[in-house]
């Protein structure tokens, strides 16, 4: 990547980060401008680890990218999802409405990229046999 691009892109995120007005964005690019405008849907499952996918969120978004959080309610156990929504400066997703969330998060135009982190043995069953009863 040239210098000129990115330098753009830097100040294409400066843009979004003013728009949004969310403390967290500050750190948005600071370690690179690879993921810039990508948005990518961070799935968090009901694990003991559940705590690391804040440090994660961030290490996403150090990189340029607009992270989505979703979470099961297993975390909200073990995590306020006001944590995630501070990490990330977006609303997390903690239950499925009529508003068809996890629809729009799939859509190849909302997101690029979906991680589920941790992914516990439930989690992996539920998403292999196409069971749909947490958010995730």
């Amino acid at each position: 990547m040239s210098l000129k691009n990115y330098e753009n892109k830097l100040v294409a995120k400066k843009k979004i980060i003013k728009k949004k007005n969310h403390p967290s964005l500050d750190i948005v690019g600071s370690y690179g401008v690879e993921l810039s405008e990508r948005k990518i849907v961070l799935c968090v499952a009901g694990s003991v680890a559940a705590y690391k996918a804040i440090e994660l969120a961030r290490l996403l978004m150090r990189h340029g990218a607009d992270v989505t959080c979703v979470t099961s309610d297993a975390v909200t156990k073990l995590v306020q999802p006001d944590y995630f929504k501070w990490a990330t400066g977006n609303e997390v997703i903690t239950k499925l409405t009529g508003e068809l969330e996890h629809i729009k998060l799939a859509d190849y135009n909302q997101s690029d990229l979906i991680i589920v982190y941790p992914a516990t043995a439930n989690t992996l069953g539920k998403l292999a046999n196409g069971i749909d009863d947490t958010p995730i």
